[in-house]
């Protein structure tokens, strides 16, 4: 399967993509992480979501780790 850029994704799998980065740019990782899923479920060759969606995962693991830290 080859790699798609955002010009070759469906407009609503980019409008879903566009909202899942506002989504993370706000801290709402776990939103950010569903719109990512949803945009590789329909678009499973655009890689950048999938790029997109590990970084949220990090975060939301690191911040679990501190939160597990202070407790």
């Amino acid at each position: 399967m080859a790699e798609k850029s955002i010009n070759e994704i469906s407009r609503e799998a980019r409008l879903s993509f566009v909202k899942a980065n506002e989504a993370a740019q706000r801290e709402n990782l776990d939103y950010a992480i569903a719109l990512f899923n949803q945009v590789l479920e329909k678009e499973p060759g655009f890689l950048n979501a999938a790029r997109h969606c590990a970084r949220p995962n990090s975060r939301n693991a690191a911040a679990a780790a501190g939160f597990s830290k202070k407790c």
